[in-house]
């Protein structure tokens, strides 16, 4: 007897597609991404100095880095370009101009007390294309109270996500504190002498929370290509091939490149990686079977995304001594992530997977829109950055 879908079925699997399609599309990729503050923090006997490298137009700007991923969609995104267009020289004018309102939103504290920041200087990204996102260096200063108290690092909720990494000459760099900050949250207490003792578990649990973060929802590109895979073939064995494939990949090239073994700009990475997924939706129509080639596309093109979460972890950094287990708990998270984009899908499988019209109905419009998302995104990083 041939299988059939009932009406609930297909309202339920259309509604589950459209949505995964809208959400992925709507999305915006990560060329003009926000990409999270770098802090790094040295301390002597009577001074904190706190560098920061960011974004600052976003901040002049009040774009909430908190509610959003991409500037353009922020109702300040005018303010924002008009700051992007000021030269380096313009630019440092005008945050001396702010620079209040800006140290209003930092925090640096001992013993609950809230120090007095100074800013000591400014280094503007110059000689860049002036329509793309810079990087701009703001060293701030404090003077620290005579005791042994531990400084605190916050920053306002909307200037987003921050990476903390204490700067210490005199003591081993894989000592040294790393952490990934969310979006309001303080840094831990970090010592003025010494190393911080922080447990494995405190740093697996830190670790995971940011790989599933890496994929959900930063990692738009990854979600599609995973998407991509699945809707090859909604059948427990293929997908399990492929994914397991594209895990070994990614978290290859990730160890290496996390090591400093491999180093390919992000310029390069990017653009490839939304051919991969241009190169998965068209397979996915042309190819009816899975295969020793399809496997090996697939883990060349782990490969290519495993260098971009290193590119992640290269600014945010791992911790120190915990390097490997940090590693681990990131891949952990990744992994994490994937099951959670896959679980909608696995829904809908279970509702039409053995439908005889899958591939007509189902894998052959979602790949393409897969393809044309991907398309879009090679363009948009080739030619506009």
């Amino acid at each position: 007897m041939p299988y059939r879908l009932s009406h609930w079925q297909i309202f339920l699997t259309a509604s589950l597609l459209s949505f995964f399609v809208y959400f992925n599309a709507v999305t915006p990729s990560r060329a003009h991404d926000i990409q999270p503050i770098i802090a790094d923090l040295s301390m002597t006997d009577n001074q904190v100095q706190l560098d920061l490298s960011l974004n600052i137009e976003i901040a002049l700007s009040d774009i909430d880095a908190s509610l959003v991923t991409d500037t353009n969609d922020s109702k300040n995104a005018d303010a924002y370009d008009a700051l992007r267009q000021l030269n380096a020289a313009e630019l440092k004018d005008e945050i001396r101009r702010n620079a209040k309102s800006f140290l209003d939103k930092l925090q640096v504290m001992v013993g609950g007390n809230r120090l007095a920041l100074n800013i000591a200087g400014i280094t503007v990204e110059d000689g860049i294309d002036l329509s793309l996102p810079r990087r701009t260096n703001i060293t701030l200063t404090a003077a620290l109270p005579s005791n042994d108290a531990p400084v605190v690092v916050g920053l306002d909720q909307t200037l987003g996500d921050f990476a903390i990494r204490q700067q210490d000459p005199s003591i081993d760099p894989d000592d040294l504190y790393t952490d990934y900050i969310s979006a309001g949250q303080t840094s831990l207490p970090i010592p003025r002498g010494g190393v911080m003792d922080r447990s494995w578990q405190e740093i697996t649990s830190q670790y995971i929370v940011s790989g599933i973060a890496h994929i959900i929802p930063k990692g738009l590109d990854h979600i599609i290509f995973i998407a991509g895979l699945f809707f090859f073939s909604p059948k427990w064995r293929p997908l399990l091939m492929q994914v397991t494939v594209f895990t070994l990949a990614h978290s290859f090239t990730l160890a290496l490149a996390t090591y400093g073994f491999v180093s390919i700009p992000a310029s390069v990475v990017e653009p490839l990686i939304a051919l991969s997924i241009v190169w998965i939706g068209i397979e996915n129509v042309i190819r009816p079977k899975i295969g020793v080639s399809r496997l090996g596309v697939i883990f060349t093109f782990g490969l290519l995304h495993g260098l971009g979460f290193a590119f992640v972890l290269g600014e945010v950094g791992l911790a120190g001594s915990a390097f490997m287990i940090s590693l681990i708990a990131f891949n952990i998270g990744v992994e994490l992530g994937q099951l959670l984009v896959l679980a909608p899908l696995l829904v809908m499988a279970a509702l039409i997977g053995g439908h005889a019209k899958y591939h007509q109905r189902v894998e052959v419009p979602a790949s393409s829109m897969i393809a044309v998302i991907g398309l879009y995104w090679f363009i948009e990083r080739v030619f506009f950055g």
